[in-house]
């Protein structure tokens, strides 16, 4: 038989320094080492550490997940040697050790470890800008764990680096600038454009600009196309001086007094259609595949979120991914820490997967009073082996719970079920139905406008309109901007642009330097709303419903809602 042991304590205050060494990708930098003491239910632990390239932040315990979190200040490249008490952390088969796995921002990494009768000492290398290492001492049980809730230009000193991220990916643009100053660079996928904007552009000034063709890129074939560059909407002159097989660079001369210069391309990137910002293709200087938490944090969609060559993709026990090699993922799933992103629980169209028994279409947007509404939901298990879920299915009325119903269902390893419901909505209004899995995360939403056949209602239409520019959108952005109309009335929001968008009422406070803080009211928000996506809400109570994007605040309008039908509209 096979024993295990689980010991996870933490965290504490610093004390006197030890002898314990690490190493730094740059020899000049000085290596600090200390004590911190760990004091759990009135015992003491001292963990002694090391790093080189940074500072150490916090140590913060997840008893529950058996795992040790260490925050850090990653100033370069460097590592940290951490002193663990076995009776602060530890894992072991029968009388051996087991390993512990390693991750850096949520990303499988190696490390080399001693051990003796009382302490492991493991080292971990990071990269400058690294923020959290996870030591995780995965349990060995049967009982599954769920969650509580290239170029010249950079080594060149005349030459910055200005950072921008596209889908996973941060991009590197290098730049010289003289006799002006470069407040930001926005990249524009909609309109296939890099817009750089300036502050204090004086006599003389010009930009030399290196721009990675996985970035943008204009090419008729296999040759490269112009490029067009509008400063302030007059087109200026420009000079192409270099280009390779990664990046096209551009000199550009500055006319005093502008603001915002249009770099416009035929096509976005080097690949075929659809085409979208920041594909990438094999390893270059000029990007960085952002870490998985990283991603995460960046709202990517969790099916969206991409790992390095030979890693898979995995979810956290706190919902979180992590990017670890096969090996390591199936472990982890043996030990109860995870199971792997299940890409059926969350993509874009499961969320679509309602049914009706109204012929009028499908799937629904609106339904009849006292109709009954079917749910369709199809659970696909990603595991090697048989795998038991709780399924929480309800519908709410805006923060009203209606329904709720909750289903344990065991599916066989690689295969897939229907799971099915049936509501009948007996008031008019508003409902969101929605499903959840083990994690609490919300797998699948719907947003039904359910109406009395008994009263007659009208239904106007907001477009957000095509082609506006969401990241510095000009007047008009949506269509009508002010709408006034009677209780009763559904008002159809339909995303005509290219970009993604939630409407939601509350209120925008905009900021210095393009930030801002957004308040919802709950009144209504909306899902994210892709291109030609269209959200309906239906409206009973008089009063002014102030709404905005949530990804693009500058979109904006108002409704009216009145009691009686003397009213006007204002485009």
């Amino acid at each position: 038989m096979k024993y295990f042991i689980i010991l996870l304590v933490l965290v504490g205050v610093i004390t006197t320094p030890v002898n314990v060494f690490a190493e730094s990708s740059n020899p000049y930098i000085p290596t600090t080492s200390n004590n911190r003491t760990a004091t759990v239910d009135g015992t003491d632990f001292v963990v002694s550490y090391a790093i080189a390239g940074g500072n150490l932040l916090s140590l913060i315990p997840d008893v529950n997940a058996s795992t040790l979190i260490v925050n850090i200040n990653a100033t370069d490249g460097g590592s940290i040697t951490l002193t663990l008490p076995r009776e602060l952390i530890d894992v072991k088969i029968g009388n051996e050790d087991d390993d512990f796995f390693v991750l850096v921002d949520g990303e499988n990494s190696k490390f080399t470890e001693t051990t003796t009768s009382r302490h492991r000492t493991i080292s971990v290398a990071f990269n400058a800008g690294a923020e959290q290492i996870e030591i995780i001492a995965p349990p060995l049980s049967s009982d599954r764990y769920y969650p509580r809730s290239s170029s010249n230009y950079f080594s060149n000193p005349e030459f910055k680096i200005y950072k921008v991220q596209e889908n996973s990916y941060e991009f590197s643009i290098p730049y010289k600038i003289s006799n002006a100053e470069l407040d930001r660079i926005i990249v524009d996928c909609d309109s296939t454009a890099i817009l750089v904007y300036f502050d204090n552009i004086g006599t003389n000034g010009n930009l030399v600009i290196n721009i990675p063709r996985a970035l943008l890129d204009a090419k008729i074939g296999e040759q490269d196309d112009q490029m067009f560059f509008i400063l302030d909407q007059q087109e200026v002159e420009h000079q192409e001086i270099n280009t390779d097989s990664e990046s096209r660079t551009f000199d550009i001369p500055l006319q005093t007094g502008g603001a915002i210069l249009e770099i416009i391309a035929t096509n976005v990137g080097m690949f075929p259609e659809p085409v979208s910002c920041g594909v990438v293709n094999g390893e270059s200087p000029y990007y960085r595949l952002l870490s998985p938490l990283d991603q995460f944090n960046s709202d990517i969609s969790f099916t969206k979120i991409q790992c390095k060559q030979h890693l898979v993709l995995i979810q956290k026990y706190d919902g979180t991914p992590a990017c670890v090699k096969p090996e390591t993922k199936e472990n982890l799933i043996k030990r109860g820490w995870t199971i792997p992103a299940n890409t059926s629980l969350v993509t874009k169209n499961e969320s679509y997967l309602f049914k009706s028994t109204n012929p009028l279409g499908d799937p629904i947007n609106i339904s009849p009073v006292g109709m009954p509404i079917h749910f369709y939901y199809n659970l696909t298990n990603h595991v090697d082996e048989k795998y038991l879920y709780d399924i929480d299915f309800g519908v709410f009325s805006k923060s009203d719970n209606v329904y709720n119903n909750t289903k344990s269902v065991e599916v066989p390893a690689s295969k897939s079920t229907i799971l099915t419901w049936e509501f009948t909505p007996q008031i008019e209004g508003n409902y969101i139905a929605s499903v959840r899995d083990n994690y609490a995360a919300y797998a699948a939403v719907k947003h039904i406008i359910v109406e009395d056949p008994d009263h007659d209602h009208d239904r106007l239409t907001v477009t957000i309109l095509s082609g506006t520019n969401d990241s510095d959108c000009k007047e008009p952005c949506i269509s009508p901007k002010v709408l006034t109309i009677p209780t009763d009335t559904i008002v159809d929001f339909i995303n005509n642009s290219s970009g993604m968008h939630k409407i939601s009422t509350g209120n925008v406070d905009f900021g210095p330097d393009d930030t801002f803080h957004i308040s919802s009211d709950g009144r209504f928000q909306s899902p994210y709303l892709y291109a030609n996506d269209t959200y309906s809400f239906l409206f009973l109570t008089p009063g002014e419903y102030k709404y905005y994007s949530w990804i693009h605040p500058q979109i904006s309008g108002t409704i009216y809602v009145v009691s009686d039908d003397n009213i006007e509209n204002e485009n």
